[in-house]
């Protein structure tokens, strides 16, 4: 007997996730334009959030090259990403990536998708 589901998926009227995130425990990354190492809190093929510190330099709108890495290990291509939000009560920035070509796209679905691997491996 086949199983019928016939249904509409309707986003919410929120809109504030495009893209399917997934927690990145041990993900970092690094912004060019200043010092400092973030941890990654969730990543989508579209963005991402980051942990800050109390006092930061980001604004919303401005724009950065981002290189991810694990324990000093570089992984993916860099990639440019654009402040979307600041929750200064949770210490959490968002990012969009912008202007990403082909290869960046395939190689931030391929890292999205091992980090879902590894989470689910986890039980998270």
């Amino acid at each position: 007997m086949a199983i019928q589901m016939d249904f509409e998926y309707e986003p919410g009227q929120s809109g504030k996730r495009r893209v399917y995130r997934v927690l990145a425990p041990g993900l970092n990354v690094r912004f060019s334009g200043l010092n400092s190492v973030f941890g990654i809190v969730d990543l989508s093929a579209g963005g991402m959030s980051v942990r800050l510190p109390n006092e930061h330099q980001f604004e919303i709108g401005r724009e950065d090259t981002v290189t991810f890495q694990i324990k000093n290990k570089l992984i993916a291509p860099q990639v440019k990403a654009r402040t979307l939000r600041l929750d200064e009560g949770k210490n959490i920035a968002a990012f969009e990536f912008v202007d990403l070509d082909e290869r960046q796209v395939i190689m931030l679905d391929k890292l999205v998708l091992a980090l879902q691997k590894h989470n689910i491996k986890l039980g998270m």
